[in-house]
């Protein structure tokens, strides 16, 4: 009896931590996913604001507009690779 006790004792040591941790590792996730939520609507409200000014916007200033929001967001894609780039340049001076 005393030996079966001792078991339990140990098995329950053993995995109520692990059960606190999946608890908090669970309101982590949570927290995670509405602030991936609240980003995807800030960006899609951002979208709609730059679509509405760019259906606002004469055909005259919206051309250069059109190149440099292009220009912008081939940047933004590449935003990585040139950041290594200028890294690598950085250390070879």
């Amino acid at each position: 009896a005393y030996l079966l006790l001792l078991i339990i004792t140990t098995l329950v040591v053993f995995f109520r931590p692990k059960q606190y941790e999946r608890e908090s590792i669970d309101i982590k996730l949570q927290h995670q996913r509405y602030k991936i939520e609240f980003q995807k609507s800030e960006i899609a409200k951002s979208a709609e604001i730059k679509n509405e000014f760019l259906r606002n916007v004469p055909h005259e200033s919206r051309t250069p507009l059109t190149a440099i929001i292009g220009f912008g967001d081939m940047l933004y894609e590449q935003y990585d690779e040139l950041y290594n780039a200028t890294i690598c340049v950085q250390q070879w001076v």
